[in-house]
């Protein structure tokens, strides 16, 4: 039996599709047996609108495709990933005539998987970039049939292409008997082991070995050097010698480190690109990869080092902080999809000095914080003045007297634990993820980080 639905997303459901919420199917509707089953996962296109599908877009599809596969193994599905796809869809075409396209591209292909997944984003533009206007989304079981599609044609401002992985992921889940992963417990399935692999990325390992040693060595930042290389541009041999003087600036002024230093420029260290593989995990690894080497061959005088790469004008700021051998203790991603980036909207080699500061520090207290953090939410006991249902036009979050949440946003549901800490702020704690704080309590209502506003009922 076939399961179609138009709808639209709003912003409650946004944010509860990045925090994991699952939607609510409609009960009468028999759910997909997807769970254990095999899955190839098509190129998830993304183009402007009237656009038609270009080489460029294909190879960014695949990257998206993978992103998708590896995630959705994360919910019991066994995918593959297809470096073909339906090239006849267009943006034009109605849902109706892209399933009839996807059923023609399936008929001339052997499918050997139990399902076959495929999605088209429609791109705009906002002030943060590239958004989602249009996505279309469909599901074929081995027969070709189409079991499952879904199109949505109205989104908040800020629904990224990132978004909308996440939101194709959701609606999949949704529709089926998938089960939300132990994000907490998680280990990398086949797919993922391969896929990164083949693409150089530390594995789910590596990362935690490297926040592990972050955490040691960050306790010896106040007494220790660090010497700050040129700022690699892409598509400039030089590098930016200012970017690096900036930052150091920065933080001897802050005294994050005993010293910091700008080094001279070192063409040795150019920003490359891999055409094929324009995800920023794979940048940055390159990167890292790149910067390790060189410090290998080249070890600073100083305690540690850092290498950060950006584009100019920007689209993103990289960082990769390593021992003076070479060992990586961190990586760090800001681009359009964080708040800190869309807030600075740098444009200057400055400006990414700035952000590259903003994250250092941030990451340099996150431990500490976290800590105490955790201090005040176990140090909490459930208050009666903070009980009731907290309501807005997007749904409401229900504080109860045994310490637990729950949470309703358009549909999405999900439970937990809340405190409220100092400032009376709220704090919410998802299974298998870190507390959240999500806004403040005021006389009767929750003023939420976004300046939204939820009335006690």
């Amino acid at each position: 039996m076939k399961m179609k639905k138009t709808k639209c997303i709003t912003l409650a459901a946004l944010l509860a599709a990045m925090v994991g919420l699952t939607c609510k199917a409609d009960e009468s509707e028999p759910k997909l047996q997807l769970h254990g089953k095999t899955l190839m996962v098509y190129p998830v296109l993304m183009e402007k609108e009237g656009t038609p599908n270009s080489d460029s877009s294909w190879k960014f599809g695949v990257v998206v495709g993978k992103n998708t596969a590896a995630l959705i193994e994360e919910y019991g599905m066994h995918p593959d990933i297809s470096t073909e796809g339906p090239d006849s869809i267009a943006d034009e075409d109605s849902l109706a005539a892209m399933e009839n396209k996807f059923r023609t591209f399936l008929a001339a292909k052997k499918v050997e998987s139990d399902y076959s997944l495929f999605a088209r984003f429609r791109l705009g533009r906002s002030k943060h970039g590239p958004r989602i206007i249009r996505s279309c989304a469909m599901l074929a079981d081995s027969s070709g049939q189409i079991v499952w599609s879904e199109e949505q044609t109205e989104f908040p401002e800020e629904y990224s292409p990132m978004h909308g992985m996440m939101g194709l992921i959701n609606a999949v889940h949704s529709a089926s008997d998938l089960k939300e992963p132990d994000w907490e417990n998680r280990k990398s399935g086949p797919f993922a082991r391969r896929m990164q692999q083949e693409s150089g990325l530390p594995s789910v390992e590596e990362y935690e070995a490297m926040d592990a040693r972050f955490e040691a060595a960050q306790e010896s930042f106040k007494e220790a050097t660090l010497t700050i290389y040129p700022f690699r541009i892409w598509k400039q041999a030089a590098g930016s010698a200012t970017g690096a003087e900036v930052l150091a600036k920065k933080l001897n002024d802050a005294g994050i480190f005993k010293s910091a230093l700008a080094a001279e420029t070192d063409t040795r260290l150019i920003a490359k690109r891999d055409p094929d593989s324009p995800g920023q995990p794979s940048i940055i690894a390159a990167s890292a990869r790149d910067f390790s080497k060189y410090l290998k061959e080249h070890p600073p005088a100083t305690d540690y080092a850092l290498l950060a790469d950006v584009t100019v004008p920007v689209h993103h700021v990289h960082l990769v902080l390593c021992d003076k051998s070479g060992v990586w203790l961190h990586f760090n991603i800001a681009n359009s999809h964080h708040d800190d980036y869309r807030k600075l909207k740098p444009k200057t080699v400055e400006d990414c000095a700035e952000l590259a500061f903003g994250r250092l520090t941030a990451r340099i207290n996150e431990q500490k914080e976290q800590e105490g953090l955790d201090e005040a939410i176990a140090a909490y006991k459930p208050d009666p003045r903070h009980f009731g249902k907290y309501i807005d036009k997007n749904g409401y979050v229900e504080l109860k007297p045994n310490g637990s949440f729950l949470l309703n946003a358009k549909g999405h549901e999900m439970q937990g634990t809340y405190a409220v800490v100092e400032g009376n702020t709220l704090v919410l704690t998802f299974p298998g993820r870190r507390s959240r704080p999500i806004g403040k309590l005021e006389e009767g209502k929750l003023i939420h980080n976004d300046g939204d506003v939820s009335i006690k009922q």
